[in-house]
């Protein structure tokens, strides 16, 4: 899909596959729906339709999108792989490639090549790493020391002020 902007033709994903990328910028500043809404002048509902593909935002909402969040209009773009952390969330599951690979009905030597970039992950071997590895989709593409600490964060108890 080809999206017109202010500098002309700029290759976007198409929406079902923004989702990740999206979600996860958003996760990795550990920013709910509602304060990015609240940084881009927004409401919650849009900036959620707009993760679900089911809203596509302009080119100037997509750079003031990246700018809230801390990243570049690259994150975005189709020409760029989004970066996956599997041999990350694998070392911080304490799997082998080679019990990985069993899990999901692949060989380790395999898990081997699409952590090393030398294979393209299929959506459906991405959702069953996810599954045997206890994330989302969207947590695939965060470092998982970074959604550790979030919810180590979020469970924190709130002091008294």
């Amino acid at each position: 899909m080809l999206k017109i902007g202010a500098m002309g033709m700029t290759p976007y994903l198409p929406r079902p596959h923004r989702r990740h990328r999206l979600v996860g910028a958003r996760e990795r500043q550990g920013t709910s729906r509602l304060d990015l809404a609240e940084r881009l002048g927004i409401t919650r509902q849009y900036v959620m339709r707009v993760e679900e593909g089911e809203r596509n935002p302009s080119h100037e909402m997509m750079v003031r999108w990246a700018d809230a969040l801390g990243t570049t209009m690259d994150c975005f773009r189709a020409d760029t792989p989004p970066r996956h952390y599997l041999r990350e969330w694998r070392d911080a599951r304490g799997l082998s490639q080679a019990t990985l690979g069993k899990l999901c009905g692949t060989t380790g030597a395999t898990i081997s090549r699409y952590e090393n970039g030398e294979r393209s992950l299929r959506l459906n071997l991405q959702f069953k790493l996810c599954q045997h590895l206890g994330i989302t989709p969207a947590q695939f593409f965060v470092p998982p020391e970074d959604v550790l600490l979030n919810a180590a964060e979020r469970n924190q108890p709130r002091s008294a002020a």
